[in-house]
């Protein structure tokens, strides 16, 4: 199965040149088209999201790549774009993420913010994972963990 890793513990995607991928993190093995590493970057936006109770990170990822682009509107991106193209547009997403929720992530979840263009993510140590100060298992919290999960993202626009 030349073009295709193993979705095992695989945490970065889409960083090798020219080559579509089984979505790492996926329920359904969906084979993603990848494109190459970003090239002319044209924007950097940052963004922070939390999970305050459920230790839900892939909810926390999303709020921060939602965070991220939230207050942005690129309109001169489609004049470098070849042909005008949304499609062309490469988004790498980098997401620091605590090292013990970071296998937990889903990938799939993270790239459908994106509207247009070919997703990257990268993730990253990072983030916190710090206790609430009270555990609510009506909110989600479970086994008495009462941890909040924020993740950090950076999210690249180019071509």
């Amino acid at each position: 199965m030349a073009g295709f890793v193993n979705s095992g513990n695989l945490f970065r995607t889409g960083f090798e040149k020219g080559r579509s991928q089984i979505c790492p993190r996926s329920s359904n093995l969906a084979r993603v088209s990848m494109a190459e590493e970003i090239g002319d970057v044209f924007a950097v936006e940052i963004g922070t999201g939390t999970d305050l109770h459920g230790q839900d990170v892939t909810k926390a990822a999303v709020r921060a790549c939602r965070d991220a682009i939230a207050f942005n509107s690129l309109p001169g991106l489609i004049k470098v774009l070849p042909n005008g193209d949304l499609n062309k547009m490469v988004v790498k997403v980098t997401l620091g993420v605590p090292d013990e929720y970071r296998e937990k992530v889903d990938l799939d979840q993270v790239r459908a913010v994106f509207p247009y263009g070919s997703v990257l993510v990268d993730l990253k140590p990072g983030g916190l994972a710090i206790s609430a100060g009270v555990f609510l298992p009506d909110r989600g919290d479970t086994d008495g963990d009462d941890s909040v999960i924020i993740v950090n993202a950076a999210v690249e626009v180019g071509s």
